[in-house]
């Protein structure tokens, strides 16, 4: 008898409920493009103060994705923005041969963008893109 009372008290404690957890709140979404006025295509005129030459170069936000060309090789991938600091992720890349001055540019580029960067707007549609060790990228609102 002694063995069915620990017996059916077992089952009743392996069915009693959890005990209650305070409620909480989902977190807040990640900021996106749209809410840093990112979204949209934007001209890189600039990599550390030197004007672009040559081939044109873009960059793209739209939600949490990223994508552009680099002058000579399109480039996408996400990204995260946390108030004013922007992390792109890990990009993929088409993999075309370019004139040295492009693909220069092209791994200066890809390197601003592996890193995170402090995002400042500027006047008449511009944004700045400035790394960890001061160098920039500069955009403007195509």
């Amino acid at each position: 008898m002694r063995a069915i009372s620990v017996t059916i008290l077992l089952i009743l404690a392996g069915c009693a409920a959890p005990p209650a957890s305070q409620p909480t709140s989902p977190p807040p979404p990640p900021p996106t493009a749209d809410a840093a006025g990112l979204t949209g295509i934007w001209a890189i005129k600039a990599i550390d103060n030197q004007p672009l030459e040559g081939a044109p170069a873009t960059i793209a936000f739209a939600g949490d994705r990223v994508s552009g060309t680099t002058g000579c090789n399109r480039f996408n991938g996400s990204f995260q923005l946390a108030g004013d600091r922007l992390t792109i992720g890990a990009l993929g890349t088409t993999r075309m041969a370019c004139p040295p001055p492009l693909m220069q540019r092209e791994t200066v580029l890809l390197a601003r963008f592996a890193a995170p960067l402090a995002v400042s707007g500027g006047a008449a549609g511009t944004l700045t893109l400035t790394g960890t060790g001061g160098e920039t990228v500069l955009l403007e609102r195509q």
